[in-house]
């Protein structure tokens, strides 16, 4: 009777979370986010867990993985256990349930949810503007813990990747600029130099996340020609100095992934 009931609650809900498009980024999300975590965040944490690979992927007791009919002379497993020494049944705490693979159970597959983590990764990583990845190292460490190392190891590179991009936007920016000067003197010869340093070494505006395109999941590649002028010419002079750094790498900008920051000044009308 007991495993009867546990077979009718288990297997619908099971179909359910199959059937859902969300389920596996929002196991992913709660698995991930401290903010949206709980018992998952907390499941992940966890010193004593072990690869998803060892698991059986939800074999042990609490899993749904043999949730056929019960055989007529089905008999509950029990939680005493008997000591070889005294042949006495001994109470002893009975395998903690593992969450995170009984949820990946469900799909038999942890590829599913590995693809998703690097999703949601590549779409935080780019929105990172402070190029901070110390949490996302952190959290990549555990989750190699669990699905193992080579499953990870495109997201090591996306986070490998942002972090150059820190190192290279430091050092390009102030060769950049200093290019851009020298041709603006050219250009402009009737203004002053300290003028011309103003506005451009102070306004070099661009930084570049800059990606290794085989490791990340595909991205939306739009035309985007609409810009000012003095930020068309810095993504230029910006390529030119990668290509002398990288060579013989070259970009190939994203704009319509990229962010902008604007200050307006509004002037006071009112009265008072």
């Amino acid at each position: 009777a007991i495993y009867m009931k546990r077979y009718q609650v288990a297997r619908p809900i099971k179909a359910y979370l199959y059937q859902r498009s969300d389920t596996v980024r929002c196991i992913v999300t709660s698995l991930t986010d401290e903010q949206a975590g709980g018992d998952l965040y907390e499941e992940l944490q966890r010193h004593d867990a072990k690869p998803l690979d060892h698991t059986g992927y939800g074999s042990n007791d609490d899993s749904d993985e043999d949730l056929g009919e019960p055989a007529p002379n089905w008999r509950p497993k029990s939680k005493l256990v008997t000591s070889s020494s005294t042949k006495d049944a001994v109470a002893r705490p009975m395998h903690k349930s593992d969450i995170l693979s009984m949820l990946v159970g469900i799909y038999g597959s942890k590829e599913l949810f590995v693809n998703e983590y690097r999703a949601l990764l590549a779409d935080k990583l780019l929105a990172n503007l402070e190029y901070d990845t110390d949490r996302d190292f952190h959290t990549l460490e555990l989750l190699k813990l669990r699905f193992g190392e080579e499953s990870m190891h495109q997201c090591e590179i996306m986070i490998k990747d942002i972090n150059d991009s820190k190192r290279i936007n430091s050092n390009l920016r102030s060769t950049a600029a200093t290019a851009l000067i020298a041709e603006e003197r050219k250009k402009r010869r009737g203004r002053r130099k300290e003028c011309i340093r103003t506005q451009l070494s102070d306004g070099f505006v661009v930084d570049a996340s800059i990606v290794s395109h085989v490791f990340w999941p595909e991205m939306e590649k739009n035309d985007l020609k609409v810009y000012p002028t003095q930020v068309k010419d810095q993504l230029t002079q910006y390529s030119k100095e990668y290509a002398k750094l990288k060579n013989p790498r070259r970009l190939i900008w994203l704009e319509q992934l990229g962010t902008v920051e604007l200050e307006l000044y509004l002037d006071d009308e009112s009265d008072g």
